[in-house]
C-alpha cells in the first residue's frame, strides 16, 4: 500500500489490457500524457495477438502516483 507521507517516491506500474480496442489505447495514451510529469519511462511487450502488457517507471509524490494507479476509474463507470 502507497503511504500518504510526503517524498517523493520509485514505483513500477503494471498493466495488461487489448491492444485491439482502440477507445482503450486512446485512454492509454491520454493517461501517458496526463502523468507525463511522474512517468520516467514505460516498456510494452506483446504478450499475444490482442493482449499487451505494459510498465510504468515512476517518480513523484504518494498522490501523483495514486492518481495515476487510480486511472480515474470514477471517469470509466
Amino acid at each position: 500500500m502507497l503511504s500518504d507521507s510526503d517524498g517523493e517516491r520509485y514505483g513500477a506500474i503494471t498493466a495488461l489490457y487489448n491492444c485491439r480496442d482502440d477507445n482503450l489505447m486512446a485512454e492509454i495514451s491520454d493517461y501517458r500524457y496526463k502523468h507525463q510529469k511522474i512517468i520516467r519511462t514505460s516498456i510494452q511487450r506483446s504478450i499475444t495477438w490482442n493482449k499487451h502488457l505494459e510498465i510504468f517507471i515512476v517518480l513523484g509524490s504518494s498522490r501523483e502516483i495514486k492518481a495515476l494507479v487510480n486511472l480515474d476509474c470514477e471517469e470509466r463507470d
